[in-house]
């Protein structure tokens, strides 16, 4: 039996992570990807990666890709939406239309 480390990569500089991260981006004809998606795609395990940069839509945004999903959203932010989407509808808007376009 032959014994293998695994390689590690806590020394890979930033930047080729986030050049992975592009590719992955690029094969799968996508503005933005998910973590399971590079996990399935990407060269190095999504775990280092937003070890190194704090949470992937820190990763996105240095990889200069749209952010997916945002959280820890301000109240400010989630009333502007609420009304904007109440404006545009002309009425109150049910739960199911508070998604994309109109959110």
């Amino acid at each position: 039996m032959k014994f293998e480390l695994e390689e590690y990569h806590r020394n890979t500089p930033s930047e080729d992570f986030l050049a992975d991260i592009r590719s992955v981006a690029n094969k799968l004809n996508k503005k933005s990807i998910t973590i399971a998606e590079y996990e399935k795609h990407g060269k190095y395990h999504p775990t280092t990666i937003t070890n190194r940069f704090g949470s992937w839509s820190k990763v996105m945004e240095a990889a200069n890709l749209e952010i997916g999903r945002k959280v820890n959203i301000p109240e400010e932010e989630l009333f502007k939406n609420i009304e904007d989407v109440w404006t545009k509808l002309g009425r109150q808007p049910r739960y199911a239309e508070m998604k994309r376009p109109l959110s």
